[in-house]
């Protein structure tokens, strides 16, 4: 009996994963936007700006990582496929 616990398989966060790196990037961007603000006077806009891009890099982020899945789902289901010729012609 082993005693060493596995844990949950990484793809399973993949979800939390893409959530919190959109909601950072959003706060990193509108914190630029703050600093600019009080660095050049120019309330409300830094910020508006700032969360704008950070929104922006959120989503390119959720692109990229639904991509990656769709490929990797994509290249998974192809060997399927080719496994189940190759067991109908042997048959």
């Amino acid at each position: 009996m082993s005693l060493k616990k596995e844990g949950p398989d990484p793809k399973d966060w993949s979800g939390y994963t893409v959530g919190l790196n959109f909601g950072m990037s959003a706060i990193v961007g509108m914190l630029f936007g703050l600093w600019a603000d009080s660095a050049f006077g120019t309330k409300p806009w830094g910020v508006l700006i700032g969360l704008f891009m950070g929104m922006v890099a959120g989503f390119r982020v959720m692109w990229q990582a639904t991509m990656s899945n769709t490929e990797e789902l994509g290249e998974k289901n192809q060997t399927e496929n080719e496994a189940k010729k190759t067991d109908k012609t042997d048959v």
